[in-house]
């Protein structure tokens, strides 16, 4: 399943889990557990997930993944995934309870990552890019279509 991404700047598609470990990641740690509206057109991103198109705000999305693209720095072992995501991952048929995220590191098996994967940037740093280039320059007006591709 894949994520296709419609903005100013351009177009990009990429794996519903690198949305999902990004997400994750600044429930972790920038929003500290809790949802709150600091990230709102970043959460928004996974409603299509599922089939339901989303309209961002582009300047607004990019201000919120400028934010986040510091959790990039982070060393690998840094990794944070929530039960849901992991739940997925496991093709568990239904959410676990518990705490919202918690951190795995390198124990967590992602086939594109290299055993010399140093940062977070080699799990989620492409779509964060993606994300900057897309709504370069973006107005007020401009939007960012979400679809599941």
């Amino acid at each position: 399943m894949s994520i296709s991404l419609i903005g100013p700047k351009g177009t990009y598609e990429f794996p519903w889990i690198r949305y999902a470990l990004l997400r994750d990641n600044i429930l972790h740690y920038l929003e500290h557990g809790v949802c709150t509206p600091a990230f709102t057109e970043t959460y928004k991103i996974g409603i299509s997930i599922g089939g339901s198109p989303a309209l961002l705000s582009a300047q607004k999305l990019r201000e919120e993944i400028s934010r986040a693209q510091a959790l990039c720095l982070l060393p690998i072992d840094k990794l944070a995934i929530s039960a849901r995501t992991l739940a997925v991952l496991r093709f568990e048929s239904s959410l676990p309870e518990g705490p919202p995220t918690r951190v795995v590191g390198v124990d967590l098996n992602l086939p594109w990552l290299s055993s010399k994967s140093q940062q977070l940037s080699d799990v989620f740093g492409d779509l964060v890019t993606a994300l900057l280039e897309i709504t370069e320059g973006a107005s007020d007006s401009d939007t960012v279509e979400v679809v599941e591709t």
